[in-house]
């Protein structure tokens, strides 16, 4: 099937290859929740590599794949983004293999350094191919999805996602419950799997065909240069900041800091995935009506409110405090209800049909200095136990003071949406 082609251009077509899209996101997801949570404890009980030895090289391999965003921006628009996401597939598939190469090699007590290039090698692939991945999805799910606003799209999406990784983590959990290396492998291997019969699936997807930017005076402004995109860009920085910091910060916050007892963190994570699985959608027809900037600044009020808890935490009755951690974090995840999909939209509606795929590619680094400024905020917990969730308070403050000005410079399709857009099939 050509890129850019729904297969007989049919909305019968169009219906199955949205629901193939949906179909491989799972698989991919689910495999990626088995394997992710467990890299490290792969890295060090099969592979053999020490904890620190293991942290620098999956550090250094994230911090190397921050640069693929830029060369996904510059050919999304020509290649399509279906083709870019069959590559990250295929180059995460590898770092599997890559993977299991190093823990062979540990396993047989290859020299130190052939096992710590090839875990180099394997974490660099796995970056990169997560990299490319979330630089072209949204360009391929607005790509694919039904005609009409791509509200509930990304709500299908992200409830798909949320809900296979979640899948994925319980089988991670069974996995390292066994106490054996071979359980650590299984979910290596299920990740590689996941990654095969994830791409197999996207073959069957067609997507619309792309504008081509042409020279002359209406071609698409470059997003660095589109002053209401940059600020879209910045909100979704700020707002973004909360999960990255609780999903970093809070366990020490937690067990270390306020003495609760250690199954809480996991149960609160646990919560996270389960009300962004199940809620995402809901939301999306609670505030079909809304202007979408209404309901960022709904769930950005939310986030100020989670992150001003943890700062009172602290000096909160011991009794109290696990209650109040999980009711925090139910907040936390019906925030990211109300802001996740809706920044999505109005980065999508607000891209030129031209340079879409580049302007939602360049959105991915958004996203990566937030999860870049994370380990920076939480290494505030050294200073003081408030300090980090201070910080994200302020951002989500700054975020909603930002919003009333976004709403006035955005175009008028961004922010708001047609009144059906719960309704789309």
């Amino acid at each position: 099937m050509p890129e850019g082609e729904h297969p007989g251009g049919g909305r019968t077509d169009r219906a199955r290859s949205w629901r193939a899209l949906l179909v491989a996101l799972a698989l991919d997801n689910l495999g990626s929740g088995a394997f992710l949570p467990l890299t490290v404890l792969y890295l060090t009980r099969v592979a053999g590599l020490s904890l620190a030895v293991a942290g620098t090289v999956l550090g250094a391999a994230t911090a190397l794949g921050l640069l693929v965003p830029v060369v996904v921006s510059a050919v999304i628009d020509r290649v399509g983004p279906r083709r870019l996401v069959l590559l990250s597939q295929l180059v995460q598939g590898l770092a599997m293999l890559a993977y299991l190469t190093a823990g062979v090699l540990g396993t047989r007590g290859a020299a130190p350094g052939l096992v710590v290039a090839t875990a180099g090698g394997a974490a660099l692939l796995g970056a990169a191919g997560t990299q490319v991945f979330y630089s072209s999805l949204f360009t391929l799910v607005g790509a694919t999805a039904p005609a009409g606003a791509r509200d509930r799209p990304f709500a299908q999406v992200e409830a798909v996602r949320s809900g296979a990784f979640g899948l994925g983590a319980l089988l991670a959990a069974g996995a390292v419950a066994t106490g054996a290396g071979a359980g650590l492998v299984a979910a290596v291997v299920g990740n590689a799997a996941s990654f095969v019969v994830a791409a197999t699936v996207l073959t069957r997807v067609g997507v619309d065909p792309v504008p081509v930017a042409r020279p002359g005076p209406e071609r698409p402004v470059p997003p660095w240069r589109h002053r209401p995109f940059l600020l879209l860009l910045l909100v979704i920085l700020l707002t973004g900041l909360a999960t990255d910091v609780f999903l970093l910060g809070f366990a020490v916050f937690a067990v270390e800091g306020l003495r609760v007892a250690a199954w809480l963190p996991g149960v609160a994570v646990a919560l996270l995935t389960a009300v962004s699985a199940a809620g995402t959608l809901a939301v999306v027809r609670l505030t079909r009506t809304w202007a979408r900037t209404v309901t960022v600044g709904v769930g950005t009020v939310l986030l100020l409110g989670w992150a001003v808890s943890l700062v009172l935490a602290p000096v909160l009755p011991p009794g109290l405090r696990p209650a109040w951690l999980l009711a925090g974090a139910v907040v936390l995840a019906v925030a990211g209800l109300f802001v996740g999909t809706r920044v999505l939209t109005m980065a999508e509606a607000t891209a030129p049909a031209a340079a879409r795929g580049r302007y939602l590619a360049t959105v991915q680094y958004a996203f990566n200095a937030a999860q870049v400024l994370a380990p920076a905020l939480v290494a505030l917990l050294a200073v003081r136990p408030w300090l980090p969730w201070a910080a994200v308070a302020l951002a989500a403050l700054v975020a909603l003071l930002l919003l009333p000005w976004l709403h006035r410079i955005l175009p008028t399709a961004a922010v708001r949406p047609p009144d059906d857009v719960g309704r789309n099939p």
